[in-house]
């Protein structure tokens, strides 16, 4: 890992908790602080990327939780722009967890992405290989699984933000189509918005 992503996973680190300090009022806050202080998933957390392939976005240590404060900026500020009247804390747990699946496996101590170590797939933008194991679950399963393990207890709007967070892109997602409720419709905005300004930097 270069020097330039411990600056920023640490930059990360101290974002995080400054953020948590300032949003998070209710009695979720010491499950929220106990997980991402936990030795293994603490770790796998802040240093997972965002996705495996160059092409994507973020595929590169600390992207993940990058991505994601990048995508609770513009949750926040989609929040001001409409007058949405969103809960801060909800804002906050929606954006920074909605792909905390990503960072590992349902066993909570295996990475999600390996880096992959054969050169023709690294040539070809394959950055990280999926190290999943244990009991399958979609991404967006495991994040709410991972959630719960630690404790932290979510609003039906906020498991549905998270449920939801890639939209009607997943074909199990279509029975929710015209029935979201507004903080998982803007969570998806604000991820789109987010992965499109990733992909041009």
């Amino acid at each position: 890992m270069t020097e330039e992503r411990m600056k920023t996973i640490e930059e990360n680190v101290d974002k995080v908790s400054t953020i948590i300090d300032a949003v998070v009022k209710s009695d979720r806050k010491d499950a929220i602080v106990k997980m991402l202080e936990d030795d293994t998933f603490g770790q796998l957390y802040f240093t997972a990327p965002a996705s495996s392939r160059e092409q994507y976005h973020y595929a590169w240590a600390g992207g993940l939780v990058s991505h994601s404060l990048n995508l609770y900026k513009n949750l926040r500020a989609l929040n001001k722009t409409f007058d949405l009247g969103f809960n801060e804390e909800s804002m906050f747990l929606v954006a920074m967890f909605h792909d905390i699946g990503k960072a590992c496996s349902s066993d909570m101590k295996t990475p999600h992405y390996i880096p992959t170590e054969e050169d023709w797939k690294i040539k070809k933008g394959m950055l990280y290989e999926y190290g999943t194991t244990g009991v399958y679950m979609p991404t967006h399963v495991r994040s709410i699984f991972i959630l719960q393990s630690f404790g932290i207890k979510l609003s039906d709007e906020e498991f549905q933000a998270i449920f939801l967070n890639d939209g009607m892109y997943l074909d199990g997602n279509k029975t929710f189509a015209l029935k979201e409720c507004s903080l998982a419709l803007f969570t998806h905005m604000a991820d789109r918005i987010s992965l499109e300004q990733e992909k041009s930097e």
